[in-house]
């Protein structure tokens, strides 16, 4: 199938190269979700080109269905450092505690916090909100257990890219004892897919991600016969009462999910919910994976992480 080019002409040329190789092979629409699965983990990034952190450490804590995993990333032995409870990409289907190690790492170094990476349950096998769920109890645990993780209490972010983001954002609405979001290209509304502006643009796939990849994600996560519109499940339907703390949202110009992401911090302003948006030109959806062969990525990490340090000194 061929794709129109002039409208990337501004797409950094690794991410268009990436683009390229994924439209000659299937789409996610004609694999099974083990084979999407495969494919996930076999564009990983390669583990000796990994940022050096001070230590990682593997973990459970107690979920409503038994342990969840997660991975505890430390920049140094100091303590009461921020820490960020991170919730992977991966359309709600793919994506494990291996799939962002790199990102994390990047994070951790970046930002001098520490990261709360959190495994939690996928579907089809658990739709939503089961999901939503794990980063709900993820967040009570940081929050309880801040003293014995070292972690300031007074400093405990919520994080994600992409889906993971989305969950970030169900779980930080509960709680009010978070400093900050922290939501790289998230899905807000899953009631309009392919009926935005980036979607008309780029739901071709000719930038990636796709409308047709939208819909077979989205029909794994929140079948047919659910309320798409609550608002644990496509934020952008929050209700005024719907408390968020401070945000940091990217949203990547060659992405179809920018222009939702675009109107949720244009909500949360609205709102007068302190929002920082940071709009990245030149990157599709996902861009965070290229790692620092793309100049974005280490320019938008930086920047997050410089949020991330005036919030905390607040």
């Amino acid at each position: 199938m061929a794709h129109p080019t002039h409208k990337l002409d501004g797409l950094h040329p690794l991410l268009a190269a990436t683009v390229e190789k994924r439209q000659q092979g299937p789409q996610y629409p004609d694999m099974s979700v083990t084979d999407v699965r495969n494919l996930a983990r076999a564009r990983q990034g390669v583990p000796e080109r990994r940022p050096e952190v001070h230590s990682v450490e593997d973990l459970r804590f107690g979920g409503l269905a038994g342990t969840i995993p997660a991975r505890l990333y430390r920049p140094s032995t100091g303590s009461t450092l921020p820490l960020i409870v991170y919730f992977h990409g991966g359309g709600f289907v793919t994506g494990d505690l291996d799939s962002h190690d790199s990102i994390l790492r990047q994070l951790v170094t970046a930002s001098g916090a520490m990261v709360l990476s959190v495994d939690y349950r996928l579907a089809p096998e658990h739709p939503f909100p089961a999901a939503i769920e794990d980063a709900d109890m993820a967040l009570k645990f940081a929050i309880s257990n801040a003293a014995a993780l070292n972690a300031n209490p007074n400093a405990i972010f919520a994080g994600g890219d992409s889906a993971g983001a989305t969950l970030a954002l169900a779980g930080a609405a509960v709680t009010e004892k978070l400093a900050g979001l922290l939501l790289f290209y998230p899905v807000t509304d899953l009631t309009r897919i392919g009926d935005t502006e980036s979607y008309v643009r780029f739901g071709d796939g000719s930038a990636g991600l796709s409308q047709k990849d939208m819909h077979w994600l989205a029909g794994h996560y929140a079948p047919e016969g659910m309320d798409r519109r609550e608002w644990r499940c496509s934020p952008i339907h929050a209700g005024p009462d719907i408390h968020f703390p401070p945000v940091f949202i990217v949203t990547a110009e060659y992405d179809v999910l920018r222009s939702e992401g675009e109107a949720f911090a244009q909500l949360l302003q609205d709102r007068d919910i302190p929002t920082k948006h940071h709009a990245v030109p030149g990157v599709n959806h996902g861009f965070l994976g290229a790692g620092n062969a793309v100049p974005q990525v280490t320019s938008t990490i930086q920047a997050a992480a410089a949020w991330i340090a005036t919030i905390a000194a607040t």
